[in-house]
């Protein structure tokens, strides 16, 4: 993490070169020259083991922080003067003491003196040492979402939204700290494996009443007031902006980490020397530079990058020649009214604070014409009251308007929660408690257990609640409700964790037809549910309602291709498959292409065919698919008879988020069939723990004992515990069977253990 200082020293990097596997910098100044290598920091604590990349600003680490057990990223600031060492301490001190979950914490300020090649400490002109600094930040897993939008993808509103109450929540509680951050864009924003965003490289961060010494901005994203003050000294001879590349270098890592520095075309760093004065510059930048309220700059760079996000077009460096974003889409009435108050020109004239823009954006309904619209509705209610009974009561009317408007207000801001904040239940059950003849709770808690990527706990949640649901199918205000709710549960019919289910996913999708008859997504879902479940002309059908309704053409190839799919045309329907998947800016529609495709692959008998398939489309397919995409992957591996990549793949499931039954006992399954018994038999226990009521387990561990012991010379075997855990599963697996219900692999440890019996190797 870098803080700007009142002076900059520019220690100019040159001759940057590979040695021996180490990096070397090689520091041009006054004094002797010196080389710099891979660092070697205090006592062991944090081990550096690799170079993310170099720009403007300084060398990026990554590090392992042997104190926490966990990775982190070491900045080495470039600008490091004697004299201002101690202010980028306090600076970062002031940095630490922020938290927020959609920041990374900041952790250490390391100084490390310079030695020259006799091993003495470098030393300034007036004695001081020359120290190179370093921070120490948390490493945030995920991508960047320059990349993201690099690679094409588009967001949904639904998605930006939630990250724009993310980021102001962050700016809140930094700008709090007298922190700006002074460089918000897309290539700053992480998108993290859980669907989250963490706003990352404090690069030009403002800390306190410190003066602007050093211009660093992304033209597009800067207000127009930096801006302004970039105009003004471009062409200046002694200007302190210097216009080109960063010369910035950088090999990515496995993953993404905190900051990536790399070459690009977003001008992060403006920086120049002093030409008369190569080895030592003070960069001081105009008057109006300090002038600039940083945190309303903040504002407008915020709104700038999710007017990119949201239309999918760079802003023009220029904020005059923006095209308005309701000209590039179909947006809500709120959420434009949110980024157009956020970028308007005057800062005066924006959001106040980020505090106020996270209240308009948790409250964007207020901004919708149909909330106004309900709001003047119960106000002419009011008004129209008996004119004598007004005339006693009229400052108790007045006083119930305001509670109820206050209540309304609630209401909305616990959807919104519910919807995107840490604790949906505690929202959830609020906006239920203050609004229980509502469907906006129930509608907003399914979407974000979907959302969550929690299939099978949204299923369950919406058939729990279907009898509080199926009283608003006959009011017309909440039709739309209902028919989402529905839509939603036949989306997880469709991609249950326990397989398909496509009829029910299929009666799922014509309740939601029935009742929002104008999406046209929702057409085409139940296109292809009538498709997989055989009724083809009825699908065809459906397709056509779905074109009525402009169904976007990538998702029109989309069903095409399920068409020929049931139809057995798999050629026609790979063609279809591959359209979508190469055209489509909606990673949700790439995700369900190549799903289908992998199905055609493994149809045909074509494992390796999935493999590269699936392979490359991790990383363009929505965050929140990528663990169901990465399974698939890891059975093709297993079709293919790779179980170790199987593995690796399995366990990097098992080690993310919430327990699952069933990648544990896959998991658990190819330990046994590689023969790493001990592993399979570590992994059962850890699941006896947490699923003790589930018969499956001890009937694995009872399979696994069998097949330990028949790789054991016969006067040694011992089935004793398959015995013992056979009987235990026989037990639990009486217990909690349904009437009817057979498991075959039950049936297949009773016939093991039949044999045992018969060869006298138990009672």
């Amino acid at each position: 993490m870098r803080v700007v200082r009142t002076a900059v020293i520019m220690w100019k990097l040159c001759g940057q070169q590979n040695i021996s596997g180490r990096v070397r910098y090689k520091m041009q100044t006054n004094e002797p020259s010196v080389l710099y290598e891979l660092p070697v920091l205090r006592d062991g604590t944090y081990r550096i083991e690799q170079e993310l990349g170099s720009g403007g600003g300084g060398v990026v680490y990554k590090a392992w922080y042997t104190n926490l057990n966990k990775y982190v990223v070491i900045k080495e600031l470039k600008d490091a003067s004697g004299a201002d060492v101690e202010t980028q301490r306090n600076e970062v001190e002031a940095l630490k003491d922020v938290k927020s979950a959609y920041l990374p914490q900041v952790y250490d300020f390391i100084t490390v003196p310079v030695m020259d090649r006799d091993g003495k400490e470098v030393r300034n002109s007036d004695g001081s040492t020359v120290n190179r600094v370093f921070t120490v930040m948390e490493f945030v897993e995920g991508e960047s979402l320059d990349r993201a939008l690099d690679r094409g993808r588009r967001f949904s509103q639904a998605q930006v939204m939630k990250w724009y109450g993310q980021i102001a929540s962050a700016l809140e509680v930094i700008h709090r700290h007298n922190v700006a951050h002074r460089d918000i864009k897309p290539g700053n924003i992480m998108l993290t494996p859980e669907g989250d965003v963490c706003l990352i490289d404090f690069n030009a961060a403002l800390v306190g009443g410190n003066n602007v010494r050093l211009i660093s901005r992304s033209l597009g994203y800067a207000s127009p007031e930096q801006y302004e003050i970039y105009e003004r000294n471009k062409s200046a001879a002694a200007s302190p902006i210097h216009l080109g590349g960063t010369n910035a270098e950088a090999r990515e890592p496995e993953g993404t980490a905190t900051e990536l520095v790399r070459e690009d075309s977003q001008l992060t760093e403006i920086v120049a020397e002093d030409v008369t004065d190569t080895l030592r510059t003070e960069l001081i930048a105009p008057s109006p530079v300090d002038g600039i309220d940083w945190k309303r700059s903040d504002i407008y760079s915020l709104g700038a990058t999710m007017y990119h996000l949201l239309s999918g077009q760079y802003p023009p460096e220029r904020a005059k020649d923006i095209i308005p974003l309701s000209r590039l889409g179909e947006f809500g009435e709120g959420v434009l009214f949110v980024i157009e108050q956020s970028m308007r020109l005057a800062p005066e004239e924006r959001f106040a604070s980020a505090g106020s823009l996270l209240e308009a954006i948790k409250n964007i309904h207020r901004y919708d014409s149909r909330w106004r619209a309900s709001q003047a509705r119960k106000t002419a209610a009011a008004i129209a009251f008996p004119v004598l009974f007004a005339l006693c009561a009229g400052t108790t009317l007045l006083g119930r308007s305001m509670m109820a408007q206050e209540k309304e207000e609630r209401f909305f801001a616990a959807i919104y929660e519910t919807l995107n904040g840490s604790e949906p239940q505690t929202s959830y059950e609020a906006a239920l408690h203050m609004y229980s003849d509502r469907i906006e709770p129930y509608r907003a808690m399914a979407q974000r257990l979907w959302e969550d990527g929690d299939t099978e706990g949204c299923r369950v949640y919406i058939e729990e609640n279907l009898g509080n649901i199926a009283k608003f199918q006959t009011i017309p205000d909440e039709e739309q409700g209902f028919g989402d709710i529905y839509y939603i549960l036949g989306n997880c019919y469709y991609y249950g964790s326990g397989g398909n289910d496509y009829q029910r996913a299929r009666e799922c999708f014509e309740t939601a037809v029935a009742f929002v008859k104008d999406n046209p997504a929702y057409y085409r879902d139940y296109a292809i549910t009538l498709a997989r479940t055989g009724e083809i002309g009825e699908a065809e059908r459906a397709l056509e309602k779905a074109q009525v309704l402009n169904l976007e053409t990538d998702s029109l190839n989309l069903l095409r291709g399920e068409i020929a799919f049931a139809r057995e045309e798999y050629e026609e329907a790979g063609s279809c498959l591959d359209e979508v998947i190469s055209s489509t800016a909606d990673d949700y529609i790439r995700y369900r292409a190549y799903h289908t495709a992998d199905e055609i692959h493994k149809k045909l008998g074509n494992p390796e065919q999935s493999v590269e398939l699936l392979a490359g489309s991790l990383n363009r397919i929505p965050i929140n698919c990528v663990p169901e995409m990465t399974e698939r992957l890891a059975d093709a591996y297993v079709q293919c008879g790779d179980y170790t990549q199987a593995i690796v793949l399995l366990e990097e499931l098992t080690e993310k988020g919430m327990p699952q039954f069933h990648l544990m006992q896959n998991l658990a399954i190819l330990y046994e069939n590689t023969g790493d018994f001990d592993a399979a038999e570590a992994l059962l226990e850890k699941m006896a723990d947490l699923f003790p009521g589930d018969y499956r387990v001890p009937m694995r561990r009872a399979f696994l004992e069998a097949d330990r012991q028949s790789n054991i010379e016969n006067e040694s075997r011992d089935y004793a515990l398959t015995k013992e855990y056979y009987e235990q599963a026989a037990a639990m697996y009486q217990e909690t069977v349904k009437p009817g219900e057979t498991d075959a692999q039950m049936q297949q440890l009773e016939s093991i253990m039949e044999q045992l019996r018969a060869n006298r190797w138990i009672e």
